[in-house]
């Protein structure tokens, strides 16, 4: 038996129509929206990820011309090489013990020792007192520590009683 009731009556159908239509368009539009901002940082992922690359592959033609220079300086700079360009520059080697390959140069303005003077060289007596860089609080052993803090101990004991 069903029961009569005025008030309760079924939707026209029309209006089921309306009404799945408008879910199917509203979960069509939320999926869509979703998608759009997914595609949207994949993008913003994308380009990043393509800006890190080229970035590693000039850091990397750094660092390979930076060890190309290495070499060269080091191909340049090398004793062997250092000496025939001095040669072909027409520099001789100089034989400390003999003067008269080499003369000194008075330069204006210069207040150091003087020409032809010995480096003097300072007198430990002359240096500094050492300070030691351990505080005078940290030399003392534990057994002495223990020592004074058990005997100062001891003694305000008996002061006490």
């Amino acid at each position: 038996m069903k029961a009569n009731n005025p008030s309760a009556y079924r939707m026209a159908p029309w209006r089921k129509q309306m009404k799945r239509i408008i879910t199917i368009l509203l979960v069509t539009f939320g999926t869509a929206c979703v998608m759009l901002v997914y595609l949207s940082i994949s993008e913003r992922m994308t380009d990043i990820n393509m800006k890190i690359q080229a970035l590693q592959e000039e850091r990397a033609e750094y660092s390979r011309n930076i060890a190309d220079l290495t070499t060269d300086e080091g191909i340049l700079t090398a004793y062997k090489t250092m000496q025939e360009r001095a040669a072909r520059a027409g520099f001789t080697e100089i034989d400390f013990e003999d003067n008269d390959q080499y003369a000194y140069v008075i330069v204006d303005g210069y207040t150091g020792a003087g020409i032809n003077t010995e480096p003097q060289i300072q007198e430990p007596s002359s240096l500094t007192e050492i300070v030691s860089l351990i505080k005078p609080e940290y030399t003392e052993s534990l057994q002495e520590w223990l020592y004074k803090r058990i005997s100062t101990g001891i003694e305000s004991y008996e002061v006490t009683n």
